[in-house]
């Protein structure tokens, strides 16, 4: 039996990268709506972007008496619940300093936590203002992977479906918890995951630097993990890839600046001093990657980049992609990893990508990254423009729509109950014609069930990063999840 909930602690979360008036305005909104529902809003007043803020947060849960996440009422009788509102783009550590802190009883039930994410509000083409409904899925990760269910709403405060849902938590009804509907029995190509991994076997992964803090995602798993597949990872630090990338010599470095003139012209329009930086970074990649003997590169590509050198490797890690070496962002291993059972069932290139925009009435989704994806993955690879970072302002980044067709978006995550084990997500799309809606890398996908499939990813904690590549590879993903004995979790 449900009871009312009278009041709520609101965590307003952003990043200074990402448009902050409009995340300021949203959360005057958001918090309106919650009072106008009944609710007393305990938590920051302003946005939540700084450690010093996010220490300030947890002192506000102190003393306004709000229950740390260590003695919140059982889920059966609860009437206070924890709000992450993502009022734009936020990697997870304020959600997890707060609401899960690792104080609570191992047979304490905890309510869940809902996140709030609102919908984008660009025009077609600007970047990103937002980025609200990542953000939430990264925090999704790192909460369900550390024992807390969540919930999910999406949607502008001043929407009906907000004051619907928040009428109904009022009154003890979270937002549901489905998901799109689960394929089983479906064929699986055992021979074809057999020839998949064998050829994984003995493959390598570059990882250059760490995970950025609050991507538990990106974060390296197990070594036992990686061995079963036979799979290596090969280290750099940041530091020392600097190091490299200033030693390549002015030749090198404008002999590849050149080529990548020759084939995108627009990449003239890109400040020189930051298109010659990345040109030092193909370069410095390539022989990484022939010095390693790595198959796939997972990089650290922000903040240091951006801040330490004043340009952005996305067309780099374009650059090696079109060359055949799978590439990630973000540092994000579990990502190569997928990306390498890809290219192990015959998919080239691949692409990592974020889930960040829904018209869950006409089933369609939208996915999407800064600019790193290959030029043969344009809808026109001869005109796969070369311009700015979408946040930074700096180049060089892609900024063209992906091509048509019919998409498998896979992803391997750890088991969030057990470190040591995996599970494989896995459904189908089709990339349909549209422009590209936001600054970076867009596909606008129809899907089966676009609401249940975001929710999905929130609710179960999967990981921000698909990989998506073209073609249906499902058969031999189910083969190799069979083989491997991962959990396959697919969605129609």
């Amino acid at each position: 039996m449900t009871s009312s909930i009278s009041r709520v602690f609101l965590l307003p979360v952003a990043r200074p990268t990402f448009d902050v008036n409009r995340a300021e305005r949203n959360l005057v909104d958001a918090i309106a709506a919650l009072e106008g529902a009944g609710f007393e809003v305990l938590g920051p007043r302003a946005l939540v972007m700084t450690e010093a803020d996010v220490a300030a947060a947890v002192a506000s849960r102190v003393a306004g008496n709000a229950a740390p996440a260590g003695n919140a009422a059982p889920a059966g009788n609860a009437t206070q619940i924890d709000i992450l509102f993502m009022a734009s783009f936020c990697d997870s550590t304020p959600a997890t300093t707060l609401f899960a802190n690792g104080e609570f009883e191992a047979n304490q039930v905890l309510p869940p936590v809902l996140l709030w994410s609102v919908p984008e509000p660009g025009e077609v083409g600007e970047r990103l203002l937002l980025n609200s409904m990542c953000g939430a899925n990264l925090a999704a990760h790192a909460l369900v992977h550390a024992g807390r269910k969540v919930r999910h709403l999406h949607a502008a405060p001043s929407e009906q479906i907000a004051l619907t849902a928040l009428a109904a938590l009022r009154e003890g009804h979270y937002p549901t918890d489905a998901t799109p509907p689960l394929m089983v029995g479906e064929l699986a190509d055992d021979e074809g995951a057999k020839k998949a991994l064998g050829w994984l076997n003995s493959r390598v992964i570059g990882a250059i630097g760490e995970a950025p803090p609050g991507f538990t995602p990106c974060e390296k798993p197990v070594d036992s993990i990686l061995n079963s597949f036979g799979v290596s990872t090969v280290g750099e630090s940041i530091p020392d890839f600097f190091v490299r990338l200033k030693n390549v010599a002015p030749v090198a470095q404008h002999a590849e600046h050149e080529r990548a003139l020759t084939d995108q012209p627009s990449l003239a329009q890109v400040p020189v001093g930051e298109a010659l930086t990345v040109a030092s970074t193909t370069v410095a990649l390539e022989e990484y990657r022939a010095q390693t003997g790595a198959d796939a590169i997972a990089l650290r590509c922000w903040p240091d980049f951006a801040v330490d050198l004043g340009a952005c490797p996305c067309s780099a890690l374009s650059r090696l992609a079109d060359r055949g070496t799978a590439t990630a962002c973000e540092r994000d291993i579990l990502g190569s990893l997928t990306s390498l059972i890809l290219a192990g069932l015959g998919a080239e290139p691949t692409y990592i990508v974020d889930v960040v925009d829904i018209e869950p009435e006409a089933n369609l989704i939208r996915i999407w990254h800064c600019g790193a994806a290959a030029t043969q993955l344009a809808v026109d690879p001869k005109n796969a423009t070369q311009w700015l970072h979408c946040n930074r302002k700096l180049g060089v980044a892609g900024n063209f729509a992906l091509r048509t067709g019919v998409v498998t978006l896979v992803r391997l995550d750890t088991d969030p109950k057990d470190a040591n084990k995996l599970r494989m997500l896995l459904t189908i799309g089709e990339s349909i014609p549209a422009e590209n809606r936001f600054q970076g890398n867009t596909a606008t996908l129809k899907v089966h069930d676009a609401k249940g499939l975001v929710n999905g990813l929130m609710v179960k904690g999967f990981p921000h990063h698909f990989g998506v590549a073209w073609g249906d590879l499902r058969a031999g993903l189910r083969g190799v999840a069979k083989a491997k004995q991962i959990e396959l979790i697919e969605w129609a």
